[in-house]
Protein backbone atom coordinates (compact mmCIF):
# COMPACT_ATOMS: atom_id res chain seq x y z
CA UNK A 1 0.00 0.00 0.00
CA UNK A 2 1.41 3.41 -0.97
CA UNK A 3 1.67 6.42 1.27
CA UNK A 4 -0.05 9.71 0.56
CA UNK A 5 2.12 12.75 -0.01
CA UNK A 6 1.55 15.46 2.56
CA UNK A 7 2.26 18.95 1.33
CA UNK A 8 2.25 20.76 4.68
CA UNK A 9 2.75 19.39 8.15
CA UNK A 10 3.00 20.67 11.71
CA UNK A 11 5.64 19.33 14.07
CA UNK A 12 4.79 19.15 17.76
CA UNK A 13 7.17 18.64 20.69
CA UNK A 14 6.26 18.90 24.37
CA UNK A 15 8.39 21.17 26.60
CA UNK A 16 9.73 18.18 28.57
CA UNK A 17 10.95 16.58 25.32
CA UNK A 18 13.31 19.43 24.38
CA UNK A 19 16.97 18.95 25.30
CA UNK A 20 19.49 21.77 25.77
CA UNK A 21 22.36 21.31 23.30
CA UNK A 22 25.16 23.14 21.51
CA UNK A 23 24.23 25.51 18.65
CA UNK A 24 25.43 23.09 15.93
CA UNK A 25 22.90 20.42 16.97
CA UNK A 26 20.00 22.79 17.73
CA UNK A 27 16.66 22.85 15.95
CA UNK A 28 15.62 25.98 17.84
CA UNK A 29 17.29 28.70 19.81
CA UNK A 30 16.42 31.93 21.46
CA UNK A 31 16.89 34.33 24.31
CA UNK A 32 15.37 33.32 27.63
CA UNK A 33 12.61 35.86 28.32
CA UNK A 34 11.03 34.27 31.42
CA UNK A 35 12.16 31.60 33.89
CA UNK A 36 9.22 30.21 35.87
CA UNK A 37 10.47 28.19 38.85
CA UNK A 38 7.73 25.84 40.09
CA UNK A 39 9.52 23.68 42.66
CA UNK A 40 10.00 20.34 40.91
CA UNK A 41 10.85 21.90 37.54
CA UNK A 42 11.51 25.20 35.82
CA UNK A 43 9.81 26.36 32.64
CA UNK A 44 11.74 28.68 30.38
CA UNK A 45 10.16 30.74 27.64
CA UNK A 46 12.44 31.50 24.70
CA UNK A 47 12.01 34.40 22.30
CA UNK A 48 12.68 32.77 18.93
CA UNK A 49 12.24 35.71 16.58
CA UNK A 50 8.55 35.34 15.78
CA UNK A 51 5.39 36.21 17.69
CA UNK A 52 5.36 32.93 19.65
CA UNK A 53 7.62 31.82 22.47
CA UNK A 54 9.06 28.33 22.76
CA UNK A 55 8.46 26.64 26.12
CA UNK A 56 11.23 24.42 27.49
CA UNK A 57 11.12 22.40 30.72
CA UNK A 58 14.36 22.46 32.71
CA UNK A 59 15.35 20.48 35.81
CA UNK A 60 14.66 22.08 39.19
CA UNK A 61 18.34 22.86 39.83
CA UNK A 62 18.98 24.57 36.49
CA UNK A 63 21.18 27.66 36.49
CA UNK A 64 19.50 29.53 33.61
CA UNK A 65 18.99 33.29 33.80
CA UNK A 66 16.79 35.70 31.87
CA UNK A 67 18.74 36.92 28.85
CA UNK A 68 20.66 33.65 28.34
CA UNK A 69 20.84 32.32 24.79
CA UNK A 70 19.48 28.76 24.89
CA UNK A 71 19.74 26.14 22.11
CA UNK A 72 17.52 23.05 22.10
CA UNK A 73 16.77 19.98 20.03
CA UNK A 74 13.90 17.55 20.42
CA UNK A 75 14.15 14.01 21.68
CA UNK A 76 13.43 12.44 18.27
CA UNK A 77 11.34 9.65 19.79
CA UNK A 78 8.94 12.30 21.10
CA UNK A 79 8.39 14.36 17.92
CA UNK A 80 4.79 14.35 16.66
CA UNK A 81 3.91 15.15 13.04
CA UNK A 82 0.41 16.28 12.02
CA UNK A 83 -1.08 16.84 8.59
CA UNK A 84 -1.79 20.57 8.33
CA UNK A 85 -5.07 20.32 6.43
CA UNK A 86 -6.80 17.68 8.57
CA UNK A 87 -4.88 17.82 11.85
CA UNK A 88 -4.47 14.04 11.62
CA UNK A 89 -1.40 12.61 13.37
CA UNK A 90 0.98 11.03 10.86
CA UNK A 91 3.37 9.17 13.18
Amino acid sequence: MGRAIVREATVGVRPEDLVVCNPEDAWFGGKLAVAERLGSQTYGYLETGDARMLTVEFPRDTTISVGDLIHVRPNLDAVHVFEEASGRRLN
